[in-house]
């Protein structure tokens, strides 16, 4: 049974730190003639490619983080460009070898596996995101999605990891010109739409099946090349929602580093991480006297229960919803989770109006893996 502890923990804090030099990434790849928009895309596959890399046991980095990071962005950078035909103008560097052919490969093959998952519904791809990309047991999954238990999770889960071998099986037989091919794909599929066999495998995979059922489907898999094809693919999508969820991860970490930007830049509607919002609270404090006529009205914290009423409005079901009371007037909120909220006066408009009266701010935030994966 899986840990009900996200396992990428360690990592994300590299990762932030990785993501401060988007700005030398992007100048990097500028110079190879890569436009922003794809540089970002490139970006985020490399802080992936990095991520997945560290997680392998025989893995010895012996470059500098970042510096590895650049070349894996270059190396994705050269293959985009030769299948677009646009003229290469720089060579590729002894240093990107570290990148194993087979394992780059592969990884390309899970990226592809990728838009499976992508194709569907939101609560399947985030039933598998969480079990096999942050590693959740099927109890906390069962509560995050807002099923009955972890029996309905796990039901649901088979039925998700069904349609998604269905939907590879698809991607394959479109890309077959083959009729030969496409034939042998077509009674794969047959195979695959079978949720019994893809829940057999499942908990086969999981160490979870009996020793008399262990030795029934290996009797299969040595008599049936279908179950064996089944199988590996099988094993290939819990990596493909495990590379998904760790994706989902940095995209996280993209909108943290977007965030704090925007705060160093505008000053405006501050949003900014536990250790800033610490050093800003203390400050406002220092100043609570001098402001006490103007914020006399001015809750600085959630009202707890109060406003519970209102919680049917919220943006997100599972996310926690926290209120503040907030009288018209300049004002700053600090949140459970240590963000500060800076609310000017007038930000609101009433009948397309500045209003500056009274109100009640509902308040909902999202800082972790994943809670960022359950907000969307």
């Amino acid at each position: 049974m899986k840990g009900n502890k996200p396992s990428l923990i360690p990592i994300e804090k590299e990762l932030r730190l990785l993501y401060k030099k988007w700005p030398e990434f992007r100048k990097y790849l500028k110079m190879l003639g890569c436009p922003t928009q794809s540089a970002e895309d490139l970006f985020q596959e490399a802080l992936l490619i990095y991520t997945r890399k560290k997680q392998d046991p025989n893995f010895v980095l012996t470059v500098d983080a970042f510096y590895y990071v650049r070349n894996t962005g270059k190396l994705l950078w050269y293959n985009q460009a030769r299948k677009e035909k646009k003229q290469a103008t720089f060579s590729l560097e002894s240093d990107v070898e570290q990148l194993n052919d087979e394992w780059f490969e592969k990884e390309m093959l899970l990226k592809r596996m990728e838009s499976a998952i992508e194709e569907l519904g939101k609560k399947c791809q985030e039933i598998l995101q969480l079990f096999y990309g942050l590693g959740w047991n099927m109890v906390d999954v069962a509560k995050k999605v807002g099923l009955r238990n972890d029996k309905v999770a796990k039901a649901q889960k088979y039925r998700c990891l069904n349609k998604a071998k269905e939907l590879v099986a698809e991607q394959e037989t479109s890309n077959n010109a083959d009729r030969a091919e496409s034939k042998s794909n077509d009674q794969f599929k047959k195979l695959e739409m079978n949720e019994n066999w893809t829940k057999f495998i499942e908990l086969y995979l999981q160490g979870e099946l009996s020793p008399e059922d262990t030795a029934k489907l290996q009797a299969e898999l040595d008599r049936n090349p279908d179950m064996r094809q089944s199988l590996e693919l099988q094993k290939q999508i819990h990596e493909a929602a495990k590379r998904s969820g760790e994706r989902q991860m940095i995209k996280g970490i993209r909108k943290q580093y977007q965030v704090q930007k925007t705060v160093k830049t505008t000053l405006v509607s501050v949003f900014v991480a536990a250790a800033i919002a610490t050093v800003a609270y203390f400050a406002f404090q220092n100043t609570k006297k001098e402001r006490a006529n103007a914020d006399a009205n001015v809750t600085e914290q959630a009202v707890l229960g109060k406003y519970k009423e209102l919680d049917k409005w919220s943006e997100f079901a599972n996310l926690q919803t926290s209120y503040f009371e907030h009288n018209g007037s300049d004002a700053t909120f600090l949140s459970p989770k240590g963000i500060l909220i800076s609310v000017p006066s007038k930000t609101f408009l009433l009948n397309g109006k500045p209003y500056n009266g009274k109100a009640i701010i509902q308040f909902q935030e999202a800082l972790d893996a994943s809670d960022i994966i359950k907000a969307g």
